[in-house]
């Protein structure tokens, strides 16, 4: 388990180096960006590892904010599938974390001398996984437009990263990219809102799944149309 260390710093400090919404770009991109190369170490290792995301998938997202549980919903076949035009039926999972899975790691909290203040215990951390079965003529519509904005991934001409928000991960096979607090209007906005639904419908009881298919289809059908209406 790795072991966080955090320094005490002075608010003044910590308040310069940290943008505002208002110093954020104007024009966030509209397109998903390539992962931070920090992308990696024990903390992506462990969100991976308790949310099951190593298994195999034909798609998935990721959601990780400071403080907040860390949430995800994944595609995928039965008994670990891979080809997914051989696959006839599909499913959708989603594993939410009962607390934040880095704030849970232990820590040891310093001073600017290097003086321990105060050591924290790892907490534990428990996984509520959910998993509806989905039409494979909705699935593959939601894998087509999933890839079209894996396909516009690439680095924006400025960060748009603030204080608080939330980091959105996408995959599909072996592409991805990510979004950080979408605008609303923009294709990364739509993106995250057809997850999101994808994340409700796990749960929606039997009764109500034609309800939560329907809005999968009305959220991938918004965002085809601005992809052909906003090419490359």
């Amino acid at each position: 388990m790795s072991l966080r260390t955090i320094l005490i710093l002075p608010l003044l400090a910590l308040t310069c180096q940290t943008a505002t919404t208002a110093e954020l770009p104007s024009e966030q991109p509209d397109h998903l960006e390539p992962l931070s190369p920090f992308h990696s170490g024990s903390y992506f290792t462990k969100v991976h590892g308790l949310l099951k995301l190593d298994a195999p998938s034909f798609l998935q997202m990721i959601v990780r904010t400071s403080f907040n549980p860390e949430y995800a919903v994944r595609l995928h076949g039965p008994d670990g599938e891979t080809d997914i035009n051989r696959t006839t039926k599909f499913l959708l999972t989603r594993a939410t974390a009962s607390t934040n899975i880095g704030q849970a790691a232990p820590s040891v909290i310093k001073d600017l001398r290097g003086n321990i203040i105060r050591r924290t215990e790892e907490k534990e951390v428990t996984v509520h996984f959910a998993t509806a079965e989905l039409s494979k003529p909705l699935a593959m519509r939601v894998y087509k437009v999933w890839q079209r904005m894996l396909e516009r991934t690439r680095k924006a001409e400025m960060d748009f990263v603030g204080k608080d928000g939330a980091f959105y991960e996408f995959r599909a096979g072996n592409t991805c990219g990510q979004t950080w607090s979408p605008r609303e209007g923009k294709s990364p906005f739509l993106l995250v809102a057809l997850g999101e639904s994808l994340f409700r419908y796990c749960i929606a009881p039997r009764e109500r799944l034609p309800e939560a298919a329907k809005a999968i289809e009305e959220k991938a059908a918004k965002l085809e149309k601005y992809l052909d209406e906003h090419p490359r």
